[in-house]
């Protein structure tokens, strides 16, 4: 909601609303990639504690 407020000093109603869409998508695909890479790392740490052994 702040974002598309923010916008709309710049930008008209369309505008805001795209940018701020846009920021949204790109933070929920951040946060998802970002849960995907620690998946990763952990499976990656317990192969390595696996062999370890």
């Amino acid at each position: 909601m702040i974002i598309i407020l923010l916008n709309l000093l710049i930008f008209s109603w369309q505008e805001a609303l795209i940018s701020a869409f846009s920021i949204y998508l790109i933070a929920f695909f951040m946060r998802l990639f970002m849960r995907i890479e620690q998946k990763m790392q952990a499976k990656k740490s317990v192969k390595v504690q696996g062999t370890a052994k």
